[in-house]
């Protein structure tokens, strides 16, 4: 009958331990039973609890095995079941003094193996071999703590064997310093490395006040002999070792902090069930309690309860089977409500595992937080101070003011919803053990109240809100990037919308025409009153309209001008370029425009022309004067010249009439420094086929004057006629300019740098100007084609194109952008600890899998099984991503391989190939941005960004080629490494 009584009891109880989240178990109640009351008392509370729960017995009970078994092997003679036990946990297991396997655990194993049938080897190991062992199939069951950190190494039972109580041990002479967790954060304690107090220090950040020890046993003694220090462990463990050594120099004291749960660990399912069912039998009929009496409470003696215990026993359990029998009914209620709210339950889970969102409680009676799993069960408890850790302190102090005034808060009157409180913090999610800072939507609200209608409980959803703030702020940056290259200040720039509406002209249009921008977008605009253009033109029409118009704004009357916010005066020749924007779904958007101001352009032309003419004028009226400026060309050093096409030589006077020197073209060239021979070669030619030009040129020849400075002459010749009006020959001055030159060379060398800047710019933007248009009109173009006649084989033909020229103009403008954002100090550098080992394959294979060629192979060289190191993973796969990219790009045979390895605090990373290689007048200029092309026309932006965020990280990136034989890229980063674990070489 009591055997009974304790099988039923531990049935219902670990239903209600399912109930209510875990905070009950029958392995629990059993513990608390047997460390409190004497065997004979434990028989009477388990009969009062026969008679409180045996009606629920009868509505409630369904079989525990209604599941189907899942697939398990026979354990046979010759293939028994392998049980590992942990060799230094007294009293549950470790090897005696003869080398055998004892302890509670061995005991257990043999009383529940032997009851089942089932042949066993015991094995006694260390904890992480006995952990490794079970998980790689070397072992079919140990016992090990039902903690996370266990996880991966198999299943649990269902069963608490028993529970894990930390208890500190110190010297007796001394104040225990440990009492509760908290303490350890202020105390250097020992603990074991494999134990659950060592786990939750590190957790917490109190890592620098643990001291770890293999052997507790060793550790123990130790304390005995120093006193010096405190010890926390398994309080059983600590109590046995005591006892086993007559230690009486130490005080043993419990510890308030979590405990754990020990049970079966297995990977086979069926073998963890038997064992469950085997165990909750044994132990209702109390062969488990000599057990536990033996190993963890020899000292306990048997205690006598009088024979009127017994009479007032039994007649409360009568007194409970009448209250019990108005309680059915609503028992039966209750059962098929408890069925609703755990299918709305099941379905709240995956809803809040799909969506991702946490949950918390708040006891505002006990000041406790209590985190619960996806079962809505109590996973941890923290106090407030606890809790805190993991937020700013701003952050925290408004949730607490929040939970402050969601508890004052009145119950809600009829339909109304309780009231919610929404928060944006900050905090770490240590439950998911992520140390890393992360944005997170807090929601309060009051999830129970009192009969008085008074909070006492409040309800916290957690989610995780980090990559939408991430993408807010990338849309943020290119909507940024988007207005800076529309204002950019050297082109005017307009947008019309699909009506053919103005709706945006940036700075330098406004400046063009002399208005103000909100003024004109009052007005409405239309393109065609802005740029003169026939009303008849509409907006589908125009796909790419390049023209130049000129307006006189001075001479058109004020009515006739269409645009009255326009208040330039005079006269505008304006080059216009009008281009169509689509969205994906190829709908018009409306009119990209551009213009640009020629007229000081022309105005300069018809100036120079002007110039030219006054020359001619000049030159008769020389002829006139001829002693005259004889005697000024000889003071200031010029000399006439003249060149005859037909004789091809060139003449110099010194004076009008006097010839001083006459020079064939083989001479001339002879004369000539290299910089200047095909400028002279190409003048000479023209000259000599009768071209109608001036020659207004500068020569530097091989000839030096006194002071060692070369000869610079400057040639002006116009050409002269005859009545035919043939040309006969090109006659002007040459004028000794090497002062000057040496000059300009001096003012060169001061102003080379800023020009080389201005000019290097300004091709970066007529380079990207072209790169955006080509794939652009590219896939206008195929766009267009599918409006005309064609197959279906064609269309995906375009669709390929279109797809393809659609990603090169997406790479370039996230490489200009990019590119942008390292320039303007945007691109952070966030070192954390990651695995490289695992991060350098997979950042290899992206970056091959787009630009592999037929025939070449790719070898990655990782000699780490597990590399841990602090860097910024994400900028760093970046540019290996890139450099692997363009190996296998320009590698049309052979290999590319990919290795790294960690010497000197250096991850140091090299990419080989066996491609065409660098040409080595490239190499030098081969990191300019402004001037670089790629093969692909991308801007040539890869190798300028990926050395600008090596270089951000502190280390090196390095190029060396040899045109032909391939290339190779050399990565340096200066990192720390915290866990490093080499492959093992067979």
């Amino acid at each position: 009958m009591y055997s009974m009584f304790r099988s039923l009891g531990v049935w219902k109880f670990r239903s209600l331990d399912n109930r209510f989240g875990g905070s009950l178990s029958a392995a629990g109640l059993s513990s608390i039973l047997q460390n409190s009351y004497t065997p004979k008392l434990q028989k009477l509370l388990w009969a009062c609890i026969l008679l409180i729960v045996s009606p629920f017995y009868l509505f409630t009970f369904t079989p525990l095995h209604a599941q189907p078994e899942p697939h398990s092997r026979e354990y046979t003679q010759e293939q028994p079941l392998v049980y590992v036990g942990v060799s230094d946990l007294w009293p549950y297991a470790f090897s005696n003094d003869n080398g055998d396997p004892d302890g509670f655990n061995i005991d257990l194993v043999k009383l529940l193996l032997k009851q089942l049938n089932i042949p066993y080897v015991i094995t006694m190991k260390s904890r992480q071999e006995s952990y490794e062992n079970l998980r790689d199939g070397k072992a079919d069951l140990m016992m090990g703590l039902a903690v996370g950190f266990h996880d991966e190494y198999g299943h649990y039972g269902r069963n608490a064997i028993t529970l894990f109580v930390q208890g500190a041990v110190s010297p007796k002479r001394k104040p225990a310093p440990i009492k509760r967790f908290r303490d350890m954060s202020s105390h250097q304690v020992i603990v074991s490395q494999a134990s659950l107090a060592y786990q939750l220090m590190k957790d917490y950040g109190w890592e620098e006040n643990a001291v770890p020890w293999d052997d507790m046993k060793e550790a123990v003694l130790e304390l005995s002999k120093t006193e010096q220090g405190v010890i926390v462990w398994n309080e059983l463990s600590l109590k046995w070792l005591l006892r086993k050594y007559q230690i009486d120099n130490l005080e043993l004291t419990p510890v308030d902090m979590p405990h754990g749960e020990y049970k079966f660990m297995s990977n086979d399912l069926q073998l963890l069930e038997k064992l469950d069912s085997i165990y909750t039998v044994l132990d209702a009929a109390g062969k488990i309690q000599p057990l536990r009496s033996k190993w963890f409470y020899p000292e306990t003696l048997e205690s006598k309860i009088p024979d009127w215990v017994w009479y007032i026993a039994g007649a409360v359990g009568i007194i409970i089977l009448l209250l019990l029998y108005y309680y059915l009914n609503y028992r039966i209620q209750e059962r098929h409500l408890h069925r609703q709210t755990l299918m709305r339950n099941q379905r709240l889970a995956l809803i809040l595992e799909t969506s991702e969102v946490r949950l918390w409680t708040y006891d505002l009676s006990t000041k406790v937080f209590a985190w619960r799993n996806e079962n809505g069960q109590v996973a941890y408890h923290y106090t407030p101070e606890e809790f805190a850790h993991r937020y700013h302190p701003g952050d925290f102090e408004r949730l607490m003011a929040a939970i402050d005034q969601l508890a004052h808060s009145p119950a809600p009157v009829g339909d109304k919803e309780e009231k919610e409180i929404r928060l944006d913090i900050k905090a770490r999610d240590s439950e998911d053990g992520d140390a890393e800072e992360r944005d997170f939507a807090i929601v309060l609200s009051v999830l129970h109240r009192n009969s008085k209608g008074q909070a006492i409980t409040i309800l916290g959803t957690k989610r995780d809100i980090t990559e939408h703030r991430r993408q807010q702020q990338q849309e943020h940056e290119r909507e940024q990037r988007y207005w800076a290259i529309f204002d950019m200040p050297t082109v005017g720039l307009t947008f019309f919308n699909h009506n053919g509406i103005l709706t945006n002209i940036n700075q330098k249009a406004c400046d063009i025409l002399q208005c103000h921008r909100e003024e004109i977008l009052k007005e409405h605009v239309t393109f065609h009153d802005l740029f003169g253009l026939d009303p008849s033109l509409t907006i589908e029409q125009v796909d790419r309209l390049a023209f130049s118009n000129f307006v006189d704004f001075g001479s058109l009357p004020q009515k006739q001008c269409k645009v009255k916010a326009i208040h330039r005066k005079g006269r505008l020749l304006q080059e216009v370029t009008l281009d169509a924007a689509y969205d994906d779904d190829g709908q018009l958007l409306g009119l990209f425009g551009s213009l640009n101001d020629i007229s000081q352009r022309v105005a300069s032309l018809d100036e120079q022309a002007h110039v030219i003419e006054n020359t001619r004028k000049a030159n008769n009226e020389v002829k006139e004067y001829v002693n005259h400026v004889n005697t000024t060309l000889l003071a200031a050093k010029v000399r006439m010249a003249s060149y005859s096409p037909q004789s091809h030589t060139l003449t110099v006077f010194d004076g009008i009439n006097h010839i001083q020197r006459t020079l064939t073209q083989a001479r001339c060239m002879t004369l000539i420094d290299d910089s200047a021979k095909k400028k002279v070669m190409r003048l000479l030619n023209s000259m000599d086929n009768g071209m109608d030009i001036t020659v207004d040129t500068d020569i530097r020849t091989t000839l030096r004057i006194r002071g060692g400075d070369i000869l610079h002459l400057q040639f002006h010749l116009i050409p002269t006629r005859d009545s035919q009006g043939n040309i006969t020959e090109y006659f002007g001055l040459c004028r000794d300019i090497t002062e000057v030159k040496v000059l300009e060379q001096k003012l060169k060398l001061q102003t080379a740098r800023a020009q080389e800047v201005d000019n290097a710019k300004n091709s970066f933007l007529r380079n990207m100007s072209y790169e955006i248009r080509t794939p652009l009109n590219a896939v206008v173009g195929f766009a267009e084609l599918f409006e005309a006649n064609h197959s279906p084989e064609e269309e995906q033909v375009f669709v390929n194109e279109i797809l393809d020229n659609s990603g090169m103009l997406l790479h370039l403008i996230d490489d200009i952008l990019f590119l942008s954002r390292i320039d303007a100090r945007m691109v952070e550098i966030d070192r954390h600890p990651c695995d490289f080992s695992t991060i350098f394959e997979n950042e290899c294979r992206t970056g091959w899998k787009h630009h592999a060629h037929e025939g070449v192979s790719f070898i990655i060289e990782n000699p780490y099984e597990q590399l841990v190191v602090d860097i910024d993973c994400t900028n760093l796969g970046h540019v290996i991503r890139r450099a692997v990219s363009n190996a296998a790009q320009f590698t049309f045979r052979g290999t590319v391989r990919a290795r790294y390895d960690y010497i000197g605090r250096k991850l140091r990373i090299s990419i080989d190939d066996t491609g065409q290689g660098i040409p080595k007048e490239r190499l030098s200029s081969i990191y300019e941005r402004f001037h670089t092309t790629s093969s692909e026309g991308l801007g040539g932006l890869g190798l300028p960004i990926c050395k600008e965020l090596t270089e951000r990280m502190g280390g090196q990136f390095e190029i060396s080629s040899e045109e032909g034989l391939g290339t190779t890229v050399w990565i340096t980063i200066p990192c720390h490494a915290t866990e490093v674990r080499r492959k093992k070489i067979v």
